[in-house]
Parts: C-alpha cells; sequence; structure tokens
C-alpha cells in the first residue's frame, strides 16, 4: 500500500511538466517569430534591390523613312479583325520608339499583342536596351474598311528583364479607326501603362 503511494506523481511533479511544456512553446514561438523577422527583412531588402535597378519604357511614335530604292520590310505586321476581300484592304504603318528611362537595363525584350490585333509576322529577337537608350520597331497594321467607321484598339505587350532577372510587363494601348472606304487606318491616340511586375512562373508571351 505505501508503495502505491510512493509511485503516484506527485503535484510538484506536475508543475515541472508544465513549467518544461510551456517552456518549449514559448522558445518555439519566439523562433517562429525570428524566422518570420529574417524572411520579412530579406523580402524587403530584394524589393528596394529591384526597385534600384527598374527598367521603365516610354514610348513615341515615329514616322519610318524608306530608302528609295530599297523596299524594308516592316520587323511586326498585325491584323485588325478579320480580312476577307483584299480589295478593301486598309493600312498603316508606324515606327514604335522605345526608350529606356528607367533605373536600369532592360534585357530580353519580346513583344506579344493583344485586344483586336493579331500577329501576322514578328521577326523581332530578344532585345537588351541600355538605361537611357531608344530602339524603334517598324511596325505594320492591316484591316479591312467597310461602310461604317470602325473603332478598335490594339495592345502591344512588351515582356522583359532586368539585370537581376526580376520579370516585367508592360502594355501599349493603341487606339484605331478605319473610316468607310479608306484604306488608311488612323492612329487615334496611345498610351504606355505603368510596368507590372510578375512572378517568374507566370511569364508567357
Amino acid at each position: 500500500m505505501e508503495m502505491e503511494v510512493l509511485n503516484k506523481p506527485l503535484i510538484t511533479d506536475w508543475l515541472m511538466v508544465g513549467i518544461t511544456a510551456a517552456y518549449v512553446i514559448f522558445t518555439i514561438a519566439i523562433f517562429v517569430s525570428n524566422m518570420m523577422s529574417v524572411c520579412a527583412t530579406k523580402r524587403q531588402f530584394a524589393e528596394t534591390q529591384r526597385l534600384s535597378v527598374l527598367p521603365f519604357l516610354s514610348v513615341s511614335l515615329s514616322k519610318i523613312t524608306l530608302t528609295e530604292n530599297v523596299f524594308h520590310l516592316s520587323d511586326i505586321e498585325i491584323r485588325i479583325g478579320e480580312i476577307t476581300n483584299a480589295d478593301a484592304l486598309a493600312w498603316v504603318r508606324t515606327g514604335i520608339t522605345i526608350k529606356n528611362t528607367g533605373s536600369g537595363l532592360i534585357s530580353n525584350l519580346r513583344i506579344n499583342v493583344g485586344a483586336d490585333a493579331k500577329v501576322e509576322k514578328n521577326t523581332l529577337e530578344s532585345t537588351l536596351i541600355c538605361q537611357d537608350n531608344e530602339i524603334t520597331i517598324d511596325v505594320s497594321i492591316f484591316g479591312e474598311h467597310q461602310e461604317k467607321k470602325q473603332s478598335k484598339t490594339a495592345l502591344f505587350i512588351f515582356f522583359y528583364s532586368d539585370v537581376l532577372g526580376n520579370n516585367y510587363k508592360q502594355i501599349l494601348e493603341m487606339n484605331l479607326s478605319i473610316l468607310p472606304y479608306s484604306r488608311q487606318i488612323s492612329i487615334e491616340s496611345f498610351k504606355i501603362k505603368e510596368p507590372n511586375y510578375i512572378e517568374s512562373n507566370n511569364v508567357s508571351v
């Protein structure tokens, strides 16, 4: 009978178990908190680095000058809507001048189109643009004139990377009009949007 009493845990034993468990939980909480703080510091540092080399595309339109004896094909040809009648073809050719006005180098520049535009040809290869430098892309836009005025939108989607390997997408929106029975497509307005930072696994062209 006396042995059974001696084998029962004392209140002090349970108290020590409770203190030990609380100490373990407290230690784990401090470790998790420290890890979260380290991760937040790393993210903040990475974001500061990214912003310090952030590229930015500014865009202007320019006239394409063709030499008298040489016909230069456009770098990019796009189609606006469906073209079912070659005799009703409307067209415009323009230069899109892209300047890097950001804080760092642009690398691996690629272009896609969207909205009413479809790519017919794109010979532009992956391009690099240094800070304060610019390139001009020769673009031809084709459509079909009809009995009524048509308002169309072409999106030029620029994908590029910075020197740290961060990826961005920036969109040029171009508003076009095709007058009835006119062979000339008019560029009414255009605007370039702010660059969007995109995750590496979401990059697509």
